[in-house]
């Protein structure tokens, strides 16, 4: 024998075998690569599978989502405070702030919205409808709603659709409490029905309705709706704060209803602010209005009394030599009506300082020159208006609020105080020019009435003219004023019609849904990673645990097998004969050592078993002992899977006896040996399934017949039952020369390793081997590539071959 032979045998029997993992392996890398090469292996599709799905889905979302267009205007606002200064610039960016928050604010109002509805045709939309998407047809529609009037509340928000019937007949169709309801009518004349009527007419020539297939509806929209609709999609924002700049902009499905929303609001917004700015000038217009008729008419009476006065006296000479003392009444006169109108003007502004209201004072006193109280009515509506704008964020018991409060109570009382006196002077210098008035009339008492009447006329007519002439005047540059009034701000950039859609980006969904699926691959490829505990390798199994590895087993092309069959007599030269031909070999150097290898395998009983069901166990006990009878040495096969015997149905023996009935006595030996077509080759069936098969292997009848085998052939052979499910397996070990345990690739736990171990080291047991069978020869390569053996030819893919030398 050879002396590296023998170092191998002795090797083998005085190796004390650790069963603790091989922990320091699985800790020299945070990764298993070879793992990893695995799953990349079998899972290479997923890497070009989730990004295509991932696109497919995005095309998708493309397809069927409408195009959102967005119209914009850009204003710059310049009111008459950026010409003031004001060495407080921190109250000036104050004014600036507030001042930009309330164009703000008036942009967003329901004054707006209620401008660009009555001036865009909103109130009425209408659609075609397509399989999944709908268009609005706005301005384009091949028929129109001219006039309606609606009673019936349950009418707006509804869909009505409308079917051309030929000859200007035509057809609505609504659904209203799930029951659908036509209504008849011709296009051009009224049509009548329940809570509501309406007048429709034709866009577009008859032949043209006639060719439309598509489903088309009109849907009537409330106020409260449209309002809601500007509100969701009309945006005001501050473009450039320095640069007191706004940026306007509406969004829809819809390019040119975007473009004439947003012109239409920069239109409303000009308008609303000349009307805010002329709101004052129309108060005075109409006061003025008010006093020249009044004027007029007092004016008219004066005229006719002067005319009858000169008719009854048939003079118009009344003493040309009382002219002085008519202008001193004329005077006088003059100035009593002027004091008049201010204690009546002062009077006023007392009432409006006992307005409670947070209302702005809206005033206008020409008969009152007093700087005081016009600025403090001025800082009085000041206070008012920020009082309003802090009532929107704060609460009305909070310190600034309180503040204000105070502030407009002490002016108002300060006003009143000034008011009080002015009125006591006033009163005074009237008290006066009336003490004058009739002094001067006593005096003017001497000349006779009839000129006296007379001058009082022409007197009191000439004052009443010249006050007219100042009213009319007035008038005028009010007017003159209004024709002059610009908004306080300029438009910098107008709308445009959108050409391009805002949303979707089809460039970022694209790349999002690339990256989606680019994700969701490297997520499946770690799922699998993570989830994936079965052993596919010798590779696997070496660094799982120090236990010796006999070999691997290839995983067969033949479609699964219904029983297990010995295969290497069909084929001596395939892996699967030299698989086991490795095998042999391994469990020959784990023998005593002999002059000859056949010598060491005499009177040696080999326990084979697995971890659980399906791992291969029968299929290597009775392939092992084909092998090994093909050596020459006589094999027998005991099946001791006494639960769920499967030997006989793999060599088409009968079960009536075997090794249950042999341990209970009832058949003998040579009752219950069957041969086998492979020569040199027998086998113990199993026999009927015992009640109590734990019993009979801890009976001393079990040690006997394996002691008899052991005597009788070469090699005993036991297909023992799974360790991990019952105890039978262990105690049959415990009798065994050697163990072998089966496991199968893709298909036993990383964990049942650890399992074994944990068994043999309990039960003390050495001399154990592991087999791993069905390893997949295309993914691990098998054994040391044998390439002369007849194996099956098979011709490789294109994919097959890339795939194979990516590996």
């Amino acid at each position: 024998m050879k002396e590296e032979e023998l170092k191998s045998i002795a090797h083998y029997q005085s190796h004390t075998y650790e069963f603790e993992s091989p922990s320091h392996k699985q800790e020299e890398a945070s990764v298993d690569w070879a793992k990893l090469r695995l799953i990349l292996r079998r899972h290479w599709w997923s890497i070009f599978l989730f990004p295509l799905l991932g696109l497919l889905g995005g095309y998708f979302f493309l397809r069927y989502t409408k195009p959102t267009y967005q119209a914009e205007a850009t204003l710059k606002l310049i009111p008459k405070i950026e010409a003031q200064f004001s060495p407080l610039g921190n109250v000036m960016r104050q004014e600036w702030d507030n001042l930009i928050a309330g164009e703000l604010e008036v942009i967003r109002s329901p004054l707006i919205y209620s401008r660009i509805v009555e001036l865009l045709p909103l109130r009425v939309s209408y659609h075609a409808e397509g399989r999944i998407l709908e268009k609005e047809l706005y301005r384009l529609s091949p028929f129109e709603v001219v006039e309606y009037e609606i009673s019936d509340a349950a009418w707006y928000e509804c869909k009505i659709y409308f079917e051309y019937l030929g000859d200007k007949k035509y057809r609505l169709k609504v659904k209203r409490q799930d029951v659908w309801q036509q209504y008849s009518g011709v296009l051009g004349k009224p049509l009548t029905v329940d809570g509501m009527r309406l007048l429709l007419k034709a866009n577009t020539e008859e032949k043209t309705l006639q060719d439309i297939n598509t489903p088309l509806y009109f849907i009537f929209h409330s106020d409260s709706y449209l309002y809601n609709y500007l509100q969701q999609n009309l945006e005001a924002r501050i473009a450039n704060q320095a640069a007191k700049v706004i940026q306007l902009s509406f969004r829809d499905y819809e390019p040119y209803k975007a473009y004439e929303i947003i012109k239409k609001a920069v239109q409303a917004y000009t308008a609303v602010s000349i009307d805010i700015k002329n709101k004052a000038n129309k108060q005075k217009e109409q006061w003025l209005e008010t006093k020249i008729q009044e004027t007029e008419a007092e004016l008219g009476i004066l005229e006719k009394e002067i005319e009858d006065f000169i008719i009854s006296n048939k003079s118009q000479d009344i003493g040309n030599d009382l002219g002085q003392y008519v202008q001193a009444i004329k005077d006088l006169t003059k100035e009593k009506t002027l004091l008049e109108e201010q204690l009546s003007a002062l009077r006023k502004v007392e009432q409006m300082l006992d307005d409670t209201t947070s209302r702005p004072y809206i005033f206008f006193f020409a008969a009152i020159e007093d700087d005081f109280i016009t600025q403090s009515l001025i800082k009085i509506n000041e206070l008012k208006q920020q009082q309003a704008q802090l009532r929107l964020s704060v609460n009305e018991n909070t310190l600034a609020y309180q503040k204000g409060s105070m502030q407009i109570t002490a002016l108002k009382e300060q006003s009143r105080a000034y008011i009080y006196e002015k009125r006591r002077y006033l009163l005074s210098q009237l008290f006066k020019i009336n003490r004058q008035i009739e002094l001067s009339e006593s005096e003017f008492a001497g000349i006779p009435s009839r000129n006296r009447s007379f001058n009082k006329l022409q007197q009191k007519y000439s004052l009443i003219e010249k006050y007219y002439n100042e009213l009319l005047n007035q008038k005028i540059q009010l007017g003159l004023a209004a024709a002059g009034t610009v908004p306080d701000f300029e438009v910098l950039s107008e709308p445009k019609v959108p050409g391009q859609p805002i949303a979707p980006n089809r460039r970022m969904i694209y790349l999002a849904s690339l990256g989606t699926g680019v994700v969701l691959s490297l997520l499946w490829l770690v799922l699998q990673y993570v989830l994936h505990n079965t052993i596919e390798s010798i590779q696997d199994l070496e660094r799982l645990t120090h236990l010796p590895v006999l070999g691997s087993l290839p995983k067969s092309r033949k479609k699964d097998m219904d029983v297990s069959r010995i295969l290497v007599n069909d084929n001596p030269k395939s892996f699967v004969s030299e698989a086991f031909r490795t095998i042999r070999t391994n469990l020959d150097f784990m023998l005593p050592p002999s002059s000859k290898t056949v010598n060491r395998f005499r009177n040696t009983a080999i326990a084979i078993s697995s971890t659980i069901s399906g791992e291969g166990k029968t299929f290597t006990t009775l392939n092992l002992g084909a092998i090994i009878a093909m050596s020459g040495l006589k094999v027998i096969l005991v099946d001791l899977d006494l639960r769920k015997p499967r030997l006989h149905l793999s060599l088409n023996l009968p079960n009536h006896s075997g090794a249950s009935t042999l341990l209970s006595g009832q058949h003998s030996l040579k009752e219950c040996t069957y041969s086998t077509e492979v020569p040199n080759l027998y086998a113990i069936p199993a026999g009927p399934i015992p009640p109590n098969p734990s019993e009979l292997i801890l009976n001393d009848a079990f040690i006997s017949l394996l002691e008899a085998l052991k005597e009788t052939y070469d090699v005993v052979i036991l297909d023992t039952p799974p360790v991990g499910l019952v105890t039978d397996g262990m105690l049959i070990m415990k009798h065994a020369d050697l163990r072998i345990f089966v496991l199968r690739a893709s298909y036993s736990k990383r964990a049942f390793v650890k399992r074994i171990e944990q068994s043999l080291k309990a039960h003390h047991l050495l001399k154990t081997g592991l087999v791993l069978n069905a390893v997949d020869i295309k993914e691990q390569g098998y054994g040391y590539g044998y390439g002369y053996y007849d194996e099956e030819s098979q011709r490789h893919s294109f994919w097959q071959r890339l795939k194979q030398r990516l590996r």
